[in-house]
């Protein structure tokens, strides 16, 4: 799954490799997986990307849902 958020970053949702956040304008590229997200277990296993009309990036997973928070870049898990 591929989104671009409303602050133009691009989102890619992987099955194996994560979840990975390019910033086009910066020139970065942020990879979050199972070590990197704080208790986001089986960020790997992703399924589909949505930004509510507020801005909120929801991703959703094999293991559960994931909220993005872009203060601490890093995501709130549901299961």
């Amino acid at each position: 799954k591929i989104h671009r958020d409303s602050k133009n970053n691009l989102w890619v949702a992987t099955w194996n490799q994560g979840v990975f956040k390019i910033n086009q304008d910066a020139r970065t590229v942020s990879r979050y997986n199972n070590s990197a997200a704080d208790n986001a277990r089986n960020i790997s296993n992703t399924r589909s990307i949505l930004e509510t009309r507020n801005g909120e990036l929801w991703v959703g997973t094999r293991g559960g849902l994931l909220q993005y928070i872009e203060a601490a870049d890093s995501f709130r898990v549901y299961r």
